[in-house]
């Protein structure tokens, strides 16, 4: 199935990929269009890149292992979420 990374909002300072409507959306995403949907979190008021670097890993980690979860590593999105 197709994948999708979402992002929560928050400029970089605050915000959690554990926010109701992160997961709610995520949820959203899956049911109503067959994808599978990874919240995803980088680290707050970090100075830049680091947040980033965060953003890197998660989408290497979809790339990796999502097969397992039922997802495509091929067919990633990326979503952010405010």
């Amino acid at each position: 199935a197709p994948t999708v990374l979402v992002l929560h909002g928050g400029g970089f300072r605050f915000g959690s990929r554990k926010a109701v409507s992160v997961q709610a959306f995520a949820r959203a995403l899956a049911a109503e269009h067959g994808m599978v949907a990874v919240p995803a979190s980088y680290r707050l008021n970090a100075p830049w890149p680091e947040p980033l670097e965060d953003i890197r890993a998660a989408i290497a980690w979809c790339r990796a292992n999502i097969a397992r979860f039922g997802g495509d590593p091929d067919r990633l999105a990326l979503l952010g979420h405010s």
